[in-house]
């Protein structure tokens, strides 16, 4: 077994897909949609929307690094998120049935930027949103274990 290396994402997509297969494990989130269109309200594409455990809605939005306005982009999309409450509700109960549609908690909808890297600025504005808003810094490894050992 050789030592572990640092495997940089070769493009966003290549983080999105990595990342999402661990929302769960690591951050215990539920995916309920990838690219989510928010067309009509602002231009563009929701990451991903999961829930957390407690059933708020989470925007979860990935960048490989996270300079300028990545938490302000997010935010227009939570801001979606409370204004089409019922299209939400529809994407949760097709995912994880009605019962927990109908129990969705509003009260604080959650962002979370998974990124290589963070500027300054959006560790600024994470520190003012509080619990609202999450940096996830991801690192991707190569190396430290044999393919005869089965891991990949």
């Amino acid at each position: 077994a050789g030592p572990l290396k640092i495997k940089p994402f070769a493009s966003e997509a290549d983080l999105r897909r990595f990342a999402e297969r661990r929302l769960e494990p690591a951050l215990g989130l539920r995916l309920i949609a990838a690219e989510v269109p928010v067309d009509g309200w602002t231009t563009g594409r929701i990451d991903a929307l999961a829930v957390d455990e407690r059933l708020h809605p989470v925007v979860v939005e990935f960048k490989r690094e996270a300079t300028g306005n990545t938490i302000g982009q997010a935010l227009v999309y939570v801001d979606w998120l409370l204004a089409h409450r019922d299209a939400v509700a529809l994407r949760v109960a097709r995912k994880l049935g009605l019962a927990r549609a109908d129990r969705l908690d509003w009260s604080a909808p959650r962002l979370v930027c998974v990124a290589e890297a963070f500027g300054p600025r959006e560790e600024a504005v994470a520190r003012q949103l509080g619990d609202r808003a999450e940096l996830v810094r991801i690192t991707r490894y190569s190396g430290g274990c044999s393919s005869s050992s089965g891991c990949s």
